[in-house]
């Protein structure tokens, strides 16, 4: 049984770590039921039959097997997996860049693999020699999500450090566009009008669909435009959105 032991996250597929992260301790009567289930979700469930009538030396043996839970996977990217390249954060379109914040709000982990089919793509070459990227509306991403699930953690999990990274420095650098009133909330209600009220209550709403607001107001209300306006360069659109605002236009 131990010969069929993973050594290091690297044995462990992507789809095995969601699903072990996802277990809490609380679910379970008690630690060794916990334990056998974490150790059957990282075996790819090829443990014995009977695993739960071990006695607690050969158990802790086990336990000691897995040791390499105590630290998270590698940081390191690996840059080409199979078919797919890894095309940077950096180069992100805005609508790339929406469905990463929905992934990374939501679960990070849970939605790794629809992260990696952003970020991972099938390229070819130009006549001239330039790399063309897959585009992102050609993706089966149901099938891609399924591709990604079956490789190693520690190929793809630094993509999570990189992108906490970018975010960073991508708010950093656009903070005039994401600042926030103070919380001065209920604070003066008893001076505004039935007409202010509501109008707070408006822009409270629209927070909701923020990026919806901002889709429209980039496109002038025209929904024509938006598969246009998605398709654009995150940096390109924020730039523009910075040098509209610092113009009050």
């Amino acid at each position: 049984m131990v010969n069929k032991l993973p050594n290091s996250w690297s044995d462990v597929k992507v789809d095995q770590y969601i699903e072990y992260k996802q277990l809490k301790e609380d679910q379970f009567e008690s630690f060794f039921d916990y334990e056998i289930e974490a150790f059957q979700i990282l075996m790819d469930d090829m443990f014995d039959d009977d695993i739960e009538d071990l006695d607690i030396e050969d158990f802790d043996e086990i336990r000691k097997s897995f040791r390499f839970r105590l630290q998270e996977p590698t940081n390191k990217i690996k840059y080409n997996i199979g078919l797919f390249t890894y095309k940077g954060i950096e180069s992100l379109s805005f609508g790339e860049f929406i469905d990463m914040e929905y992934y990374i709000i939501n679960d990070m982990i849970e939605y790794l693999p629809n992260i990696c089919a952003i970020l991972w793509r099938k390229t070819k070459q130009d006549d001239w020699g330039n790399a063309i990227i897959e585009p992102y509306s050609n993706i089966n991403i149901n099938n891609r999500i399924e591709e990604f699930k079956m490789i190693p953690i520690t190929d793809v999990y630094g993509v999570i450090n990189e992108y906490a990274k970018f975010k960073e420095l991508f708010l950093d650098t656009y903070n005039l566009l994401f600042e926030q009133p103070l919380g001065d909330e209920g604070k003066f209600d008893e001076y505004l009008t039935e007409e202010d009220k509501i109008e707070i209550e408006k822009e409270e709403s629209l927070k909701k669909w923020s990026w919806e607001s901002l889709l429209y107001q980039l496109a002038n209300g025209d929904i024509t435009k938006y598969d246009y306006i998605l398709g654009l360069p995150l940096i390109f659109v924020f730039n523009q959105l910075s040098f509209k605002k610092s113009m009050n236009l």
